[in-house]
């Protein structure tokens, strides 16, 4: 059994004689009820001729139905409430989309769908993907850091940090999702590289780091299934404890700090030195198959701190890093070997 598709948003393209002709997310059983649906709202308003081509809204309990006809044709937008306000501009845009590849010959009132909607439905999820990602980021204007650190607490904000340097997928979950993805994004503000942030677990891509901002019964359904990852639960202590930490200690030291710009320039400032280390590291393994710890620190020691890169090893270790499976290490404990 596949996953079940997200349903915050709904596009609904039919006949006016009720007909369905295109449904994105694809729907089974859901289209017959949410055609009829659909042709009472119109029958409801009366005059349908003097509602063509115009935008029309109605709320149901949890949703927000944006309808439109044009000629033979009815397109709806079924949104959750928090996107209300961008319905119409959402709409308007999909129906361009589908008017590029519409799905169905219409021939004297005989509807003939097509039968592979793939691509089209492929090019719908790009733009969404693309526009809710603008939309979230409008609404979640980045926190304070002081109050985001604090609201996280500044243990869980340390592994935070800890496994964007491992390079490592990062799952944030509780109860509050809309808060958590405010903090994050403002934790990220002092991430000196670009990191995509996903409001969904279906999209998680193979090859590139991403940071999920979830709610806390998405992140139970990812933990079987998820690895090269780490779960940060909102609600609820840090199970591991972090006492001597170099991360921890920049971050009290942050804290300290008067003005919120300087914060964030600062914890960028300590971010990007251990980020250095990491990038050549992955440099130094990249051009052999296997390299010693010791060749590697000695190499590293070069170019930076002996205390940081004993400390990006130790993180890459016990945040068991892909990174580390290039680096041959003696049968020791990492306390024997990084300190």
């Amino acid at each position: 059994m596949g996953e079940e598709p997200d349903k915050k948003i709904i596009f609904v393209v039919m006949h006016e004689g009720g007909s369905i002709i295109y449904t994105y997310p694809p729907l089974r059983e859901e289209q017959y009820i949410l055609s009829p649906l659909v042709s009472a709202v119109f029958a409801i308003l009366e005059h349908i001729s003097e509602t063509e081509n115009e935008m029309m809204s109605v709320s149901t309990k949890d949703r927000e139905m944006f309808a439109l006809k044009r000629g033979e044709i009815i397109y709806a937008l079924f949104v959750s409430k928090d996107l209300k306000q961008y319905g119409g501009e959402l709409l308007a845009s999909l129906i361009e989309i589908i008017n590029q590849d519409f799905p169905a010959e219409i021939i004297d009132g005989i509807v003939k769908v097509r039968e592979d909607t793939s691509s089209l439905t492929s090019s719908i999820e790009r733009f969404l993907k693309e526009r809710l990602e603008k939309i979230l980021a409008r609404k979640e204007k980045p926190l304070p850091l002081s109050d985001a650190l604090r609201m996280l607490g500044i243990e869980k904000a340390t592994k935070f940090y800890r496994g964007l340097i491992a390079k490592k997928h990062l799952v944030v979950y509780g109860y509050n999702s809309d808060l958590i993805r405010r903090i994050v994004r403002t934790l990220l503000l002092c991430c000196p590289f670009s990191l995509p942030v996903s409001t969904s677990p279906r999209e998680i891509p193979k090859d590139t780091q991403i940071i999920l901002a979830i709610n806390k019964d998405q992140a139970e359904q990812l933990k079987d299934r998820l690895i090269d990852a780490v779960f940060i639960n909102f609600d609820e202590p840090l199970k591991e404890k972090i006492k001597k930490d170099y991360l921890l200690e920049c971050i009290k030291q942050v804290l300290k700090l008067e003005s919120d710009e300087s914060r964030v320039m600062k914890l960028k400032e300590d971010i990007l030195s251990l980020s250095a280390i990491v990038a050549d590291i992955e440099k130094i393994i990249g051009r052999e198959k296997e390299v010693s710890i010791e060749k590697l620190r000695r190499e590293l020691q070069q170019k930076h701190p002996a205390e940081k890169v004993a400390y990006v090893l130790e993180v890459l270790a016990s945040e068991k890093s892909r990174i580390m499976e290039k680096i041959r290490t003696p049968d020791k404990t990492l306390e024997e070997i990084f300190f």
